[in-house]
């Protein structure tokens, strides 16, 4: 009894005068109600922002739509075959084997590429022109046609130059070919009947049309019949009345071919004078 007469006297010495005595049972029902209200005024609260974002991006979305974001997924894949990085690795491998190509439905040539096989078909049997030339009019079906024109036929775009030699080129490629067949490739080509070499296997096979006595192009103003479509182009200007005259003397060449001969022959201080 004396200590709970003692914890009695020590509560109310501690306790301010006029303090209230609240029971346990009602400080919880206090607690639960002030929760019940903070947990209900930030539900609204989070309710009101989520509305007005997705009011903004119903305004966005008529307003202007946005650019989707590229996805960092689209890396480039190793071919195993050949070594390169390629973002299709599917399409790329099928150039490798051939095997499931895109077939045309237009003639029997097969792609591995659907982007490839799409401007084939626009080109080549639709002839459709997407680029016409602003100097002189004329209308390509390829845009790498039509920059390789205006490159040759109107100096206009990007040249590529020959670091060896210093040559020009309109093209990348013809900079690559003429680097690999001129101071690359070797002397590994050669004719098995005359011995002439050459750096290139297209070259020899031109070549063995001096040996051959088949004579398949033939001139469409007389009965001459040539080797290559060139001698057939090359005789049929004769016909058009076309005359290659030299600028130093009064002779006069039916082929420009031979007017080069006779510059070289009896010119050969002009020649080098020119060339220099």
């Amino acid at each position: 009894m004396a200590s709970t007469n003692e914890q009695e006297d020590f509560e109310d010495e501690n306790s301010p005068e006029g303090l209230l005595q609240v029971s346990p049972n009602t400080l919880r029902s206090k607690w639960k109600t002030t929760n019940m209200k903070v947990a209900a005024t930030a539900s609204n609260s989070r309710n009101a922002k989520s509305k007005e974002r997705s009011e903004v991006n119903e305004g966005d979305k008529t307003a202007k739509p946005k650019k989707r974001k590229v996805s960092g997924k689209a890396r480039k894949q190793l071919c195993g075959i050949c070594g390169a990085l390629v973002f299709n690795l599917s399409d790329h491998t099928r150039s490798h084997t051939k095997e499931n190509l895109l077939k045309c439905p237009h003639c029997p040539v097969q792609m591995a590429h659907a982007s490839n096989l799409f401007s084939h078909v626009r080109a080549i049997h639709e002839k459709k022109i997407i680029k016409s030339c602003e100097a002189c009019g004329k209308g390509f079906r390829t845009y790498n046609s039509y920059k390789s024109h205006m490159r040759s036929q109107h100096n206009i775009g990007e040249r590529y130059q020959c670091e060896i030699c210093l040559k020009m080129f309109s093209t990348t490629t013809g900079r690559r070919d003429h680097v690999q067949r001129i101071h690359v490739a070797e002397w590994k080509y050669e004719c098995q009947i005359c011995q002439k070499k050459f750096k290139d296997k297209k070259m020899l096979k031109l070549h063995g049309r001096v040996h051959s006595t088949n004579t398949p192009y033939a001139c469409s103003q007389c009965p001459k019949r040539f080797k290559s479509p060139y001698a057939k182009k090359t005789h049929e200007i004769t016909h058009s009345g076309i005359d290659f005259p030299c600028t130093l003397c009064t002779k006069v060449y039916r082929y420009k071919s031979l007017l080069s001969m006779h510059y070289r022959k009896c010119h050969p201080a002009e020649c080098s004078g020119e060339s220099a």
